[in-house]
């Protein structure tokens, strides 16, 4: 048994409060062995893998969610050719040169 501290500690928990931040914080900046060093030189030794977990149970919200051109409706240029080949040729042309 073991006294609970409002703000540091909370029942069944591995890790305090604090600790649970600063491996949270690693986990989104580093993730797995690169997190795992920084967190052992914190003082919070933990594994790649739980790094992982703690990103994965993060939710999924998108911020700006891009908008899409629609293809079909009057975006294409005239009289130009929408091919694999001709775009290649687009990027790797030299400037000033037509494809």
């Amino acid at each position: 048994m073991a006294e609970q501290v409002p703000g540091l500690t909370t029942r069944y928990a591995r890790q305090t409060g604090p600790a649970e931040q600063v491996v949270a914080s690693v986990a989104m900046a580093l993730g797995g062995r690169a997190g795992a060093r920084l967190a052992r030189r914190l003082a919070v030794p933990v594994s790649r893998m739980t790094l992982l977990r703690v990103i994965r149970r993060v939710p999924y919200q998108p911020e700006n969610q891009p908008s899409v051109a629609q293809v079909g409706s009057g975006q294409r240029r005239p009289r130009t050719a929408y091919s694999a080949d001709g775009i290649y040729r687009a990027f790797t042309a030299p400037s000033g040169s037509e494809c």
